[in-house]
């Protein structure tokens, strides 16, 4: 059995080739565009932990969604999409969950006092 050069492969024929079941060709898609989700979705948060993670949910949704891809638009324009997604869903939850602490909310002139109740 002859081995597949995945890295002569387009990437429309790479996601094809993992529709039809042989898993090792994500492999070369992960490998193409790991640093480039990266960059992209650093764009948006601008934090390089948050991105990373982000980079993952990106790729692990693109290959439990592969068997959705279809040819209409380019792959690169699929895993860009599921990329935004990912981190505009991400930036909704940090938005929602912001919070603040009473030392950032006081200053001088304006200090807080707890009362007891009784």
């Amino acid at each position: 059995m002859s081995r597949i050069d995945y890295s002569s492969l387009t990437d429309e024929k790479l996601i094809k080739i993992v529709q039809n079941g042989d898993d090792t060709a994500f492999n070369e898609i992960v490998n193409r565009y790991r640093d480039k989700l990266l960059n992209y979705i650093n764009g948006f948060m601008n934090e390089i932990a948050v991105s990373e993670n982000l980079v993952q949910d990106t790729l692990l949704k693109a290959y439990t969604n592969a068997d959705k891809y279809q040819e209409i638009a380019k792959f690169s324009t699929w895993i860009y999409t599921i990329a935004k997604n990912c981190a505009l869903t991400e930036y909704r939850k940090i938005k929602r969950r912001k919070t603040f602490s009473f030392s950032q909310l006081s200053s001088k002139d304006n200090e807080f006092t707890l009362e007891r109740i009784q």
